[in-house]
Parts: structure tokens; C-alpha cells; sequence
């Protein structure tokens, strides 16, 4: 205490400013303690004080500490942001591979249903025709042909309308715009197949014994039907629903870029050799009934149909393309091909007496004596005329129109039409089918070596004789074609029991061969005719008058 002016002056004993703030206080504002209480009980138990007996003052944070947080919030936005940015692309990249791992999980869940459809049917002990109309392994397959169009629908559904999918498709393209189309190929096709499907259980209760029956029947003139008029009825129907599905996938086919696909070469060969008959088969299909009627008639639906057959030796040259020295007849019936054999037409048109091979009574005698039909009498010079001599004019379907006409003559039977062809056809049928054994000649046929093998056991009094041994044959004549007899069963019975994946390629092929004349088909049916010379395949000569030619 310090005396001034007569007063007492009072020192605190802590400076105002060293006073203890009070937390939870508004700033600026005096404070007074809130338990003062407290004090008196410190002091009392001669404890510190725990709050001061004076009021203070709270500062304020300045304005640099005020700048300091903004920054740090700033800051600690921006690294937010940051990280975002940098865990995104790696985000995304896990969602694409899931995406992409639902995507292919689809397309292999479709696929191996499809697998399964081919194992169903290569399954069990039939191994022929028939086995496609087995109800039961018809039944298993609806199945999975149905959950395989739900697969690539659900797959289809998402190349469309992903969008992720749609962001990748400006990066490549041509590789989105082909799998797309192959979804929606793929949805088409699966959706025929159930049609086809649906309509061969309803006919395989008719289908299938005659196809049974058959298989052990020996009637090789009159084969029971396999196909009935009702049953056409019904594929005909089917082949209505599909013709807009058909249509749909050759337009989708025209865009396909297969080489851009990560698939394997064997897959990529399977599918462009499938494309070139989508627009034919669009085009069959849209005709309405009228190519289907022309294919009803040639297997019989509506009665049996009978075709000579001969095949060519271009060795010894004739106007159409080789000599007819065999001939067999080509027996439908309901689309139930009876078994065909080759014969020899010396055995029939020529006198070998002095070999050991007396000519047919029967026939021989219809053919001693005759002349070339006009105009070709004028200069015909032999004296006996038949079946061998009717490929006179380069034009085949005059020539067709002869032999058929001989045929009626010498063997009393009416023929539907007239099909030859030269050992080219038969060794691109080889290419596609693969060698033949001969097992009672030791013989193997490839595309090679057919006409040497040929030619050996027609015209080789060794190989001649080789076939009278293993056939027990001592006639020539008849001997002399038994092994290329043997070697056309093998090769219709090969063709008839192709799997369904050669076919497109065997079709190829005749098509091909009908361009070259390799194959010449003639008709009695004018409607079937006109459609095979729309095409160019008749092997009719250009009668046209408005350009030069020869003849």
C-alpha cells in the first residue's frame, strides 16, 4: 500500500492483462466468473483458486490466423478433389471389367447351350438322319436353344444401350459395330432354330418310322415316303416365320468385319463360310411358295420322282463333256432317296458275245436298227442308235430331252429329268468330305488320285480281272464298272451322313460345279427349269440373234 494525496493506492498482484481467460466466453466481453463458490472452497482447503476472482477480456483471432485456416480448408478441398480425380480412371477401369466380365459370361453361356444342342444330337447309337427326330433329344434341345435366345438377348440388350459401351464404340468402331450385329444375329438365329424346332416335334411322329422302316428296307424301286403332304404343310409353315428372321440377319451380315474380332481362325473360317448363302437362302425364302413348291416336287412330297444319273468320262470327248458310259436311276420319294447303282450301258447297247458277254434280250433288240433323231440322221453313221449316243448336242436340254426319250424307249419308264456330271464334281465332293476306302479293293479315293483308280479298273484287263475275283463276276462287260460302282455308294453314303457344319461347303461346291458344267441339271418341270436357267446353270447354249456365235 502506498500513500498519495493523502490515499492509499491498491496494487493488484497479477497485471490485468496476465488475468486467465475464461473459456466459452464471447469475445471482447468482460467475464465474471460463474462459481465462486469454488474460490472460497480453494481457499479454505488452501488449494490454488481453479477460476480467477477478476473479470477479463478474450481476444480475437487475428486477421493472418483468420487467412491461415481459409487456406488450410482450401487446401484440404483441393486434396479431396485430387484424390478423386486419381482413384476415378482406376474406379472405372474395375466397373469396365466387371461390365466386361458380365458381357462375356453371357456370350460363353449362350454359346455352350449351342455346344450342347450338337452333343444331344451326336449322342446315342443313331448316328443318321434319323436322330434329328428322336422327340425326346428334340425336347432336350428346345431347352437349351431357348435359355441359349435368352442369353444373347439379355447380352444384346446391353451392347445396345450400355453406356460405357457406346463411349468405347469412338474409340473402335468397326470392332462395336460388328459385335452388335453379331448379337442380333445371334437373336435371330436362335429364334428360327426354336421355330424349326417347334415344328420337328410336331412332325417327327411321321418322320421318324419311316426313317427307321427305311433304314432296314431293301426296296430300292419304290422307297416309303419320309415326308408327307401334311408334313410339308408344316415346314411350310415354319419356313414362314423365319423368312423375316432369315432377312433380318443377312442385312445385319453385310456390316460384319470378322477380321477386327479377337476370335480364333478356325471361328472366323466357321462364320464367313456361312455368310455367302444368306442371300440366297433370303432370297429362296422370300419367293413365297414358289421355290419351295419346286423343291416339293423334286423330292416327291406329291408323288415319287425318278432322275437319270450319268456320270462323264471327259477321256472321250462328247458335246456335253466326256462319254456316258454308266448310267443308275435317281429314286425320290417323299425326300426318301432310295439306293442308287451304276450300270454299264455296254451291258445293254453292245454285243460283246465273242468276249464272253452276251447283249441284255431285252433292250439290245430296241436299239439294233435305230437312227439319230433329225437333224442328227442326216449324218449319223452308225447303225444302231440308244442311250450312250443321246449327249449329241452341246446343248444339254436338247440333249436331256433325247436321253430321256431313249430311256422311256429302251427301259419303258417315264423320267422326271436328266442330271450328268464329270470326275471334277466328284473330287470337289472329296475335298470336302475327306478320302473314301474301298476295304474290299484296299483302295483309298481321294480328290487325286479318283480318275487314275478309275480308269484302272474300266480299262486294265488286270484291274478288270481284279474285279471279277472280289465280285465274283466272270462277265466283262459287267465286271469292268463294279468298282466304280462301289466307289459312288461310298460316296452317296458319305454325303447322306455329312455333319451339318460340311453342308454349307457341299452346297458350295455343286453350286459351283453347275457354273462350270462340271454338273448339268434338266427338268420336265418348266416352272424348276426356268428357275435354273434364271441362275445360269442350265448349260444351254445362247440361241440369241443379236450377237455374233458359234456352233
Amino acid at each position: 500500500m502506498l500513500d498519495t494525496s493523502g490515499r492509499k493506492l491498491f496494487h493488484p498482484r497479477f497485471p490485468m492483462s496476465r488475468l486467465p481467460q475464461i473459456p466459452g466466453s464471447s469475445f471482447n466481453k468482460v467475464q465474471y466468473p460463474s462459481n465462486i463458490d469454488s474460490s472460497l472452497a480453494d481457499a479454505e482447503t488452501h488449494k490454488s483458486p481453479s477460476l480467477p476472482l477478476y473479470p477479463s477480456r478474450i481476444l480475437a483471432p487475428t486477421h493472418a490466423q483468420n487467412n491461415y485456416m481459409w487456406i488450410s480448408i482450401r487446401r484440404k478441398f483441393l486434396m479431396i478433389v485430387s484424390v478423386i480425380v486419381l482413384l476415378m480412371p482406376s474406379v472405372i477401369f474395375v466397373f469396365e471389367i466387371v461390365n466386361a466380365a458380365i458381357l462375356y459370361n453371357q456370350m460363353q453361356s449362350g454359346i455352350a447351350h449351342l455346344q450342347a444342342v450338337e452333343h444331344i444330337f451326336r449322342g446315342g447309337s443313331n448316328s443318321n438322319i434319323a436322330n434329328y427326330f428322336d422327340t425326346n433329344k428334340l425336347r432336350q434341345v428346345q431347352v437349351e436353344i431357348t435359355t441359349a435366345h435368352a442369353d444373347f438377348a439379355s447380352l444384346s440388350d446391353r451392347l445396345d444401350h450400355d453406356g460405357s459401351i457406346g463411349l468405347v464404340s469412338s474409340v473402335w468402331p468397326a470392332q462395336i459395330s460388328t459385335v452388335r450385329a453379331l448379337g442380333h444375329i445371334a437373336i435371330d438365329a436362335t429364334a428360327a432354330a426354336q421355330q424349326l424346332v417347334k415344328t420337328a416335334i410336331v412332325i417327327a411322329p411321321s418322320v421318324a418310322p419311316a426313317l427307321k422302316k427305311s433304314s432296314s428296307s431293301k426296296d430300292e424301286l419304290s422307297p416309303k415316303p419320309y415326308i408327307t403332304p401334311a408334313s410339308f404343310q408344316e415346314i411350310n409353315k415354319a419356313l414362314d416365320a423365319i423368312a423375316p428372321l432369315v432377312h433380318d440377319i443377312s442385312i445385319q451380315a453385310r456390316g460384319l468385319s470378322l477380321d477386327t474380332l479377337p476370335i480364333t481362325r478356325k471361328q472366323r473360317q466357321a462364320i464367313a463360310s456361312f455368310l455367302p448363302f444368306l442371300p440366297v437362302l433370303d432370297a429362296g425364302l422370300s419367293q413365297e411358295h414358289e421355290l419351295r413348291n419346286m423343291l416339293g416336287w423334286v423330292i416327291g412330297v406329291d408323288g415319287q420322282r425318278s432322275f437319270l444319273v450319268e456320270p462323264m468320262d471327259r477321256a472321250e470327248l462328247r458335246a456335253t463333256g466326256g462319254f456316258t458310259g454308266q448310267f443308275g436311276e435317281l429314286i425320290l420319294n417323299g425326300g426318301h432317296l432310295a439306293p442308287m447303282k451304276l450300270k454299264n450301258i455296254g451291258k445293254y447297247e453292245e454285243n460283246h458275245t465273242a468276249e464272253g458277254s452276251p447283249p441284255d434280250k431285252t433292250v439290245y433288240p430296241k436299239v439294233v436298227g435305230q437312227s439319230a433323231p433329225a437333224p442328227y440322221s442326216k449324218w449319223w453313221p452308225i447303225a444302231n442308235f440308244g442311250l450312250r449316243d443321246a449327249n449329241l448336242s452341246a446343248d444339254f436340254p436338247t440333249s436331256a430331252r433325247i436321253a430321256v426319250d431313249r430311256y422311256d424307249h429302251e427301259f419303258g419308264k417315264k423320267l422326271d429329268g436328266v442330271i450328268i456330271f464329270t470326275p471334277t464334281l466328284i473330287k470337289q465332293i472329296l475335298h470336302v468330305t475327306g478320302p473314301i476306302t474301298i476295304p474290299a479293293y484296299k483302295e483309298t479315293i481321294t480328290e487325286n488320285n479318283l480318275e487314275d483308280r478309275l480308269h484302272y479298273y474300266q480299262l486294265n484287263n488286270q484291274g478288270v480281272r481284279k474285279q471279277q475275283i472280289i465280285e465274283h463276276v466272270e462277265d466283262n462287260q459287267q465286271a469292268r464298272k463294279l468298282f466304280t460302282q462301289r466307289v459312288t455308294t461310298a460316296l452317296m453314303s458319305t454325303v447322306m451322313h455329312l455333319p451339318i457344319d460340311k453342308l454349307p461347303a457341299m452346297v458350295g461346291e455343286m453350286l459351283h460345279s453347275m457354273k462350270t458344267k462340271d454338273l448339268q441339271v434338266y427338268v420336265t418341270n418348266p416352272q424348276l427349269e426356268a428357275w435354273i436357267g434364271k441362275y445360269g446353270s442350265t448349260a444351254s447354249l445362247d440361241r440369241s440373234t443379236n450377237h455374233d456365235g458359234l456352233f
